[in-house]
């Protein structure tokens, strides 16, 4: 009886695995088909644009390509050297030109280094502002709906209206207006598509790659009071590509075996006439947030009275308080003082961003903003 039992159990244990492997198999073929959706938004492009992004791989294998270069010489060197007579002179022209070569490897490694580096940010910073336009243009077609839904009920109360007989027909001309709205919307849709692909371009991302879109953060108005010029300027001539790529070939030309003091003194001077173009190009920069956050100061505190307008007409029409008709023709007027103020948002934090970049010295060392 118990092998019987036994044989019943294996049996069983035998049969079951064609089921466990299909789970297995349906469980494995659901994770590859799961499609990676990239979360975009100002806070998360870094990240995409340094571990995922094509213009990250493309820079990873430049740099490998340099490393094996450099390899490269150093094999060669050890070989020669292990090659070479006893005196230790027969390779050593060629040993010595391999040095001058390695020398040369590491620097262009180095120089790689900062280049790819910088060029990164400021690729993420072209990102950031494709995001923002992006931002400003969905908040355009959000009221451009919001504007053609009002007329349409508004519409529909005069033809109500109307066939009541409680109002003539010139009120009701003067009530009814046919604005065009769905051409306008539907080129909007087409036009948001379009910076999609310009976001998903500037990021890095293949055409068929997932994305979706967050919410842009209320632009926090602290961090210009944080703003330190004499701190930054500072920091700014510390980061700069330009710079450093100069004091690297400063310092190339002097560890030259045959230094050239004529080319080091021409280096030199060049580094500090780039420094005072760095220092004059953030000044402007900083003069811009100024003048930006000047200029922006007004449509954002009307903005936020426009968000209070709505919370209060909304409380009143939840509680019956207002009509329909009311609290939809307040909701469109508010919706687009809320709309100038966001975009004066974006045209800060864009500003905002590029200032950053300049402090972080990817950006404008030579050239002028990226706006």
């Amino acid at each position: 009886m118990k092998k019987v039992i036994a044989f019943f159990i294996m049996t069983a244990i035998v049969f079951s695995f064609p089921d466990i492997s299909l789970a297995a198999e349906k469980k494995a073929a659901s994770a590859e088909n799961k499609v990676k959706v990239y979360d975009i938004s100002l806070d998360s492009i870094d990240e995409i644009m340094f571990k995922s992004s094509k213009y990250f791989n493309d820079s990873q294998e430049k740099k490998q390509r340099l490393l094996l270069d450099q390899s490269k010489y150093e094999r060669e060197i050890r070989k020669l050297k292990k090659e070479d007579s006893g005196d230790g002179w027969g390779n050593a022209s060629s040993i010595s030109s391999l040095y001058d070569q390695l020398r040369t490897s590491k620097y262009n490694v180095q120089v790689s280094d900062i280049t790819e580096t910088a060029n990164l940010k400021k690729q993420a910073l072209t990102a950031k502002i494709e995001y923002l336009k992006y931002i400003g243009m969905k908040l355009d077609q959000e009221l451009l709906k919001n504007k053609a839904e009002q007329e349409k009920q508004q519409n529909s109360v005069g033809e109500e209206k109307y066939k009541r007989g409680l109002i003539s027909l010139t009120q009701y001309k003067e009530m009814v207006t046919k604005t065009n709205y769905s051409d306008e919307i539907s080129e909007g849709e087409k036009k948001l598509q379009d910076q999609i692909a310009n976001v998903k371009s500037a990021v890095g991302l293949k055409d068929d790659d997932k994305v979706q879109f967050k919410e842009m953060k209320d632009f926090d108005l602290g961090q210009l009071n944080q703003i330190n010029l004499d701190k930054d300027l500072e920091e700014t001539v510390k980061n700069s590509k330009d710079i450093l790529l100069q004091e690297l070939k400063v310092e190339h030309l002097k560890t030259d075996f045959v230094k050239d003091r004529r080319a080091i003194s021409d280096s030199e001077k060049d580094l500090t006439e780039l420094k005072d173009t760095v220092k004059k190009n953030f000044k402007k920069q900083y003069e811009q947030i100024d003048t930006t956050t000047r200029k922006v100061n007004k449509s954002i505190r009307a903005m936020n009275d426009a968000k209070r307008n709505l919370d209060i007409a909304k409380a009143k029409y939840d509680r019956g308080l207002m009509s329909k008709k009311d609290y939809e023709d307040v909701t469109v007027k508010n919706m687009e003082t809320v709309n100038q103020g966001k975009a004066a948002e974006i045209e800060l934090q864009e500003v905002f961003l590029t200032y950053q970049s300049f402090k972080e010295g990817y950006q404008g060392s030579i050239g002028g903003s990226a706006s």
